[in-house]
């Protein structure tokens, strides 16, 4: 791919990821809101391939979602969806088939496509093998 054409492709969600890493110098990031946090998450992994920090973003997202909202706030249920999915997706990436099949586990509870969602959990555990 020709250089000019790569950074014409990326220019915006780089640009994003300068205003959300400024707000982070500013405040923790606790202070952002859910979007931010996962819009930062989904940034660094689309772009940086930085699976950890990704990961901790994520999962922080999902921890503030958890300890202010409730998945009975319709308007939320898609964010928190997200969240569960883009973690089931990295852990399975990584390997870690069990912990992506904890994520949609708990997907499953405000999912409307349940059986095909179990069948992802399913596929995930055997791959996992047995619990220790």
């Amino acid at each position: 791919m020709p250089t000019d054409k790569f950074i014409n492709q990326r220019k915006n969600a780089w640009q994003r990821l300068e205003e959300l890493l400024n707000l982070l110098d500013s405040a923790s990031l606790r202070r952002l809101n859910r979007e931010e946090v996962r819009e930062l998450g989904r940034i660094y992994r689309e772009n940086h391939k930085d699976v950890d920090r990704s990961r901790r973003i994520w999962q922080a997202s999902l921890s503030q979602f958890r300890k202010t909202r409730t998945t009975e706030e319709t308007e939320d249920l898609l964010l928190y969806a997200q969240m569960l999915i883009n973690l089931a997706k990295l852990e399975e990436e990584t390997g870690d088939y069990a912990k992506a099949a904890d994520y949609l586990k708990d997907l499953l509870v405000v999912s409307p496509n349940k059986a095909a969602l179990q069948k992802s959990i399913d596929a995930l555990t055997a791959k996992a093998g047995p619990q220790k």
